[in-house]
């Protein structure tokens, strides 16, 4: 991922990444959550951030450029579609090795249990 723009304002960030996506960058913000009655006093500054990093020049000049073609666009809902599955795999994936674990750890105990109980 590469920053590309820093906003001031939540709504001018949100826009740029509409404005991305609308042409094919996806996108993603951060310090979204520090708006609000909680940030009083606190700077407000939102990153602007593509995630593929091949996109982030094409990003740049879009923003200077609003009229800029994107070399290399991608289906903006398809590779947020993948990236929410490879997500669910790798949790997936995680508590699969948990529970293997905690049975490896449950089968070592009832051993242990047994051998403890023939003494």
């Amino acid at each position: 991922m590469k920053l590309v723009y820093q906003a001031d304002r939540e709504d001018e960030a949100r826009g740029i990444k509409l404005m991305l996506e609308a042409n094919g960058i996806p996108a993603a913000l951060t310090g979204e959550f520090m708006f609000g009655v909680m940030s009083v006093g606190i700077p407000k500054v939102v990153g602007v951030w593509v995630y593929l990093d091949r996109q982030a020049e094409d990003a740049r000049r879009l923003l200077e450029d609003p009229e800029h073609m994107v070399t290399d666009p991608v289906d903006v809902a398809e590779f947020y579609r993948i990236s929410e599955d490879a997500a669910r795999q790798a949790m997936l994936n995680r508590m699969l090795r948990f529970v293997l674990w905690a049975l490896g750890g449950m089968l070592v105990l009832i051993a242990l249990l047994i051998w403890l109980g023939q003494e």
